[in-house]
Parts: C-alpha cells; structure tokens; sequence
C-alpha cells in the first residue's frame, strides 16, 4: 500500500532538515525508493487489467450487437407473419363473410 500524501510531506520535510544524520537520511531515501517501487508495480497491475477489461468490454459490444442482428431478423420474420394476417383481415369483406357463412 503506497504510503499517504501526509507520510510523503514528512519524509521530505525530515530530508530537509541540515542537521540529519547520514543514516537516517538513506533511511528515509530508501524508504522513498520502496514505495515509489510499489506505486510503479500498481500501476503497472491496474494497466494490465484495464487492457482486459476493455478488451472484454469490446468483446461485449460486438456480441452484444450480433445478438441484437440476430433478434431483428426474428422479429422481422414474426412482423411479416403479422402482417399477412392482417392484410388478409383487410381484403375480408362483409359480404364475403356473408356469402361464406352459409357454407358452415
């Protein structure tokens, strides 16, 4: 876990300081130089993983889009059937219906 913006400050304000042994300056530099490691390899980890989740989330789309193709020529079949139906109820008129009730 990278260290706080407050931890950072106090590190630095120390390295200022004239009178600090040599010791603890190559201390707290090192102590600078771990964490700056840990933020590179996290950053490095979150890359990584937002290449695959946008490669996954692009991958989505497209199967996503071939569904809704898919599903349009479906509902187009379904609409045709539709509309036959309706455009026979159309053609029907009264006096067929007349003329062909007698047959029943």
């Amino acid at each position: 876990m990278p260290m706080t913006k407050e931890e950072y400050e106090e590190i630095l304000n120390k390295l200022v300081d004239k009178d600090l042994e040599q010791s603890e300056r190559t201390e707290l530099l090192q102590t600078l130089r771990s964490d700056y490691n840990t933020v590179l390899s996290d950053f490095e980890d979150f890359e990584k993983k937002t290449a695959k989740l946008e490669k996954d989330n692009n991958d989505l789309v497209v199967s996503n889009s071939q569904l809704f193709r898919q599903l349009g020529t479906v509902n187009d079949s379904e609409m045709s059937k539709e509309e036959e139906q309706k455009s026979f109820s159309e053609e029907v008129t009264i006096a067929d219906l007349e003329n062909n009730a007698g047959i029943y």
